[in-house]
């Protein structure tokens, strides 16, 4: 009983820290009190550094898969997983700016050319601005985080099956050293970077 009111009592803790740094993340966006000239994306390193621990600590209660491709299959389930429940809120997001986007359009009554419009939501409807795959932010910027996430989440999920956990962790440490010192110097806005910047938070 003891263990459940502490792991309860932390996960409250959690919750709590959760709802902090998603408030101030929401602030710096809006800019209403002057967040955005100071370094508030130490709250986005705090969620992707949350997902790293919650991914480990799933991970480290599993016994290790002996095959690299039953890792690789673990890794891509767990990430689907993951993911499912963001679609709901990504669609309506992704919906309602498009159609603001195109507002003018549809009162215009070119409806056609409004419907036109929404072909390039396609490549934020499946989070490819942070991927290699396609480059630049249309209407929800703030995506690159999902983004990232969706594209580190697998690579992680597979180093956490690992047999050499130490090895890969002293190597994390020294990604994250360097990373974090050349902080000044990276965009978010290049792929690489949000990738990168994801993987040394987790």
């Amino acid at each position: 009983k003891i263990d459940e009111k502490v792991v309860k009592k932390r996960n409250y803790m959690v919750e709590l820290c959760r709802f902090i740094a998603a408030l101030m993340i929401m602030l710096c966006h809006l800019d209403l009190i002057g967040l955005a000239q100071y370094p508030t994306y130490m709250f986005v390193d705090f969620f992707f550094m949350l997902s790293g621990y919650f991914t480990l600590n799933h991970f480290a209660k599993m016994k290790s898969a002996k095959k690299a491709d039953e890792r690789g299959r673990i890794a891509a389930i767990y990430t689907v997983k993951k993911f499912i429940p963001f679609v709901p809120h990504l669609v309506l997001a992704l919906l309602v700016a498009y159609t603001v986007r195109n507002k003018n359009l549809f009162l215009s009554g070119d409806f056609k050319g409004a419907l036109l419009g929404f072909k390039d939501m396609i490549p934020e409807l499946l989070l490819l601005p942070s991927s290699f795959i396609e480059k630049g932010y249309r209407e929800l910027g703030p995506l690159w985080y999902l983004s990232a996430l969706l594209a580190v989440m697998p690579i992680f999920s597979y180093i956490c099956q690992s047999k050499y956990r130490r090895p890969v962790m002293f190597v994390g440490l020294v990604f994250v050293y360097f990373f974090y010192s050349l902080q000044k110097t990276i965009s978010l806005f290049d792929p690489a970077s949000a990738f990168m910047k994801c993987l040394a938070c987790m």
